[in-house]
């Protein structure tokens, strides 16, 4: 089952779409998905890299918390408040300082401009338009941001710029915020920030908010690293809801619900528990429950080997095996 991306085969380039769910989209949300991933196509030309977000600091602790009041001065911004889009570049470049393993503007480059791409080709008008990008910050307390915020704050960097400047998209660069943080004389070297401009933006509650999310969510399935499976990211073809909040387990490790992975081995679905490198090396389960013939089912996972695949154990690991090989 392919992903929606763009992907070269046999030397040439092809848009690839989940058809399962583009057949439940309504019209004008399969006009946008194609628009979105038509970027995709294209990019490469542009000098844009495909890239995977290294951004776990955005579902976790006060790096969340920073880009939530970021959302909330670029809603304020999107009415027309000038100064609160002077505030948020401030927290943007404040946070990419203070975490600076980032790639937040290169994924923004990806995912950001294709959202932004799909906005413009759909909406009928500069109303609609800023109608979607108010919408996309709502009720943003609970979604996860490391693979989803590119399509908020890309979309809407983009579109900021687009109206003020026309010749915006050929000074990009590295940063699609880049003519505005220039034009508004933000430094780039913000390593403080006033409290009172946080505050502004709701720190507080965003604050009290975050820490009983964090305190209730469910980390309990962490993996020690003995007795799991462990998957090889040998291309795999991997799907998974950007929606979803990525958790840190450890300095390497990072915990996943509700993906997909598929290899010539067969198809994993994991609900729930699934953790990945942080630099995408491979994933980790915890060990099987049940095993009949070719499926295997563990806690909130399935598990189904193509013939001549069989899941053996050497030592604590359990590992897919080739019987062919």
């Amino acid at each position: 089952m392919p992903a929606n991306s763009a992907v070269n085969y046999n030397t040439n380039r092809y848009i690839t779409i989940n058809y399962n769910t583009y057949k439940k989209l309504s019209h004008a949300n399969k006009k946008k998905l194609i628009a979105h991933e038509s970027y995709h196509f294209y990019q490469d030309i542009l000098g844009y890299k495909m890239v995977a977000s290294n951004n776990i600091h955005l579902d976790y602790g006060e790096g969340r918390i920073l880009l939530r009041c970021e959302l909330n001065a670029l809603h304020c911004a999107l009415k027309g408040d000038a100064s609160s889009l002077k505030d948020a570049l401030h927290i943007r470049v404040y946070r990419q300082n203070k975490y600076q393993q980032n790639n937040e503007a290169e994924f923004e480059l990806n995912e950001g401009l294709a959202e932004f791409t799909s906005i413009i080709y759909t909406c009928k008008d500069i109303e609609e338009i800023k109608s979607t990008l108010l919408n996309s910050i709502k009720n943003n307390n609970s979604i996860g941001f490391t693979n989803y915020f590119a399509y908020i704050t890309g979309s809407i960097y983009a579109y900021l710029s687009y109206l003020k400047y026309p010749e915006w998209k050929n000074h990009i660069n590295d940063d699609i915020s880049n003519m505005l943080k220039s034009s508004l004389n933000i430094p780039t070297n913000i390593c403080k920030i006033d409290i009172d401009i946080l505050n502004k933006y709701n720190y507080i509650k965003i604050q009290n908010e975050e820490s009983n999310i964090v305190n209730t969510y469910n980390l309990t399935n962490t993996l020690k690293g003995d007795n799991c499976i462990k998957i090889s990211n040998n291309n795999l073809n991997i799907i998974f809801n950007p929606n979803d909040r990525v958790i840190e387990v450890n300095d390497s490790i990072v915990s996943l619900n509700n993906i997909q992975l598929k290899s010539d081995w067969g198809i994993l679905k994991a609900y729930k528990g699934l953790m990945r490198s942080k630099d995408w090396s491979y994933f980790v389960l915890p060990p099987p429950v049940n095993s009949k013939k070719n499926k295997i089912t563990g806690n909130y996972y399935e598990l189904i080997l193509n013939e001549d695949f069989k899941l053996t154990k050497e030592g604590k690991i359990w590992k897919i095996t080739n019987l062919k090989n």
